[in-house]
């Protein structure tokens, strides 16, 4: 029922907005959908409230909100996997609140002085996380754009994300070469982290394409892509 209705909707235009290039592609293989008809317009970004700066190599980032689907408790597990394996100057922040938040605390926090759980952070506590972390870990089940993935990329911070089927934040990691994909679990997760943190040349590339993947975001570019796609030139 709901693809008939999807696929009533789609014809139903002849010009398509989309969140993210996972749901053009989406309408383009699934629908037909022409796709000089379409145009991804994302969450944009003012690049001049983001500075990259020095990172701190060992400051590792989960900031959204704190939901199942999200997993941030394989970020935790996967920090406590290689810390094990002797990674000892490893930290993680995850920054936000949401339903899971008390039992992350009460099940994680005791005896993890390398884990901090903030909490809601404002946008100063925001921007100074950003400023100094290394890497941003998102092993979520389903996701569109994420915007905490833009403005990592803004800040040079690469992504780590699983492959889930519904989760587009793969398909921006692959359209921006802003970060790595693997596999669902923590000893995945943490493979992925420890490979960033060895290969210091690997981590510079990803960063840099973070950087110019968030120039494309920025909001005067996006609006002079929607004007040309929305209105004829004279």
């Amino acid at each position: 029922m709901w693809h008939a209705l999807q696929l009533a909707m789609a014809k139903s235009t002849q010009q398509h907005l989309c969140v993210s290039s996972a749901l053009r592609d989406l309408l383009i293989g699934t629908y037909g959908i022409d796709a000089e008809n379409i145009r991804t317009m994302v969450s944009g970004l003012d690049l001049t409230k983001y500075r990259p700066s020095m990172k701190n190599r060992r400051a590792l980032l989960f900031l959204g909100r704190l939901s199942a689907h999200k997993h941030p408790e394989m970020a935790i597990e996967a920090v406590d996997l290689l810390r094990k394996r002797g990674k000892r100057d490893l930290e993680l922040t995850i920054a936000g609140t949401g339903p899971l938040l008390d039992s992350l605390r009460s099940h994680y926090q005791q005896g993890r002085p390398w884990l901090h759980l903030p909490g809601q952070v404002d946008e100063q506590e925001k921007h100074q996380l950003l400023a100094k972390s290394s890497l941003h870990l998102l092993p979520s089940e389903r996701e569109g754009f994420p915007r905490t993935v833009a403005e990592c990329m803004a800040y040079g911070i690469p992504t780590i994300t699983t492959d889930h089927p519904d989760n587009g934040t793969v398909a921006v990691v692959h359209e921006y070469g802003c970060g790595m994909v693997c596999q669902p679990g923590a000893h995945h997760l943490a493979a992925a982290i420890d490979a960033l943190l060895v290969n210091e040349r690997q981590w510079d590339l990803l960063s840099l394409q973070c950087r110019r993947g968030a120039e494309r975001l920025d909001w005067l570019t996006l609006y002079t892509e929607l004007r040309g796609f929305l209105v004829e030139d004279d």
